[in-house]
């Protein structure tokens, strides 16, 4: 069981992160380079606790975060992801607020079984 990505993880060329049931906690320690990053399935990690690492990813088109029971808060900075067209928090139980953030290209967001 690992609680991140390795430190040496280069996603630079990912496109797709696909990490549904994981036991993480967060996707990696640093802020990396993720100029291609377009899909992120995170959904029913019920121990992911920060995001801080992933509002690099400027070109981010789909977040799924359902089931994320222990996320408690997503970072400011996702307001950087111009091009979220998709993002699903649905029994995102733990979660106490949402940011005031502008996305402009956002077109669904899925709220359902959270806390306000």
């Amino acid at each position: 069981m690992f609680l991140e990505l390795p430190p040496d993880f280069r996603p630079k060329n990912l496109i797709d992160l696909r990490l549904p049931y994981s036991k993480i906690q967060r996707i990696w320690e640093d802020v990396k380079d993720t100029p291609g990053l377009k899909w992120v399935d995170l959904c029913h990690s019920s121990q992911l606790l920060d995001l801080s690492a992933l509002p690099t990813a400027e070109n981010l088109q789909s977040l799924n975060l359902e089931g994320c029971t222990a996320l408690k808060e997503l970072p400011l900075e996702i307001q950087n992801m111009k091009s979220l067209v998709f993002m699903n928090l649905r029994g995102c139980t733990g979660r106490e607020s949402l940011p005031k953030i502008n996305l402009i290209s956002l077109k669904t967001l899925i709220l359902m079984a959270t806390q306000t």
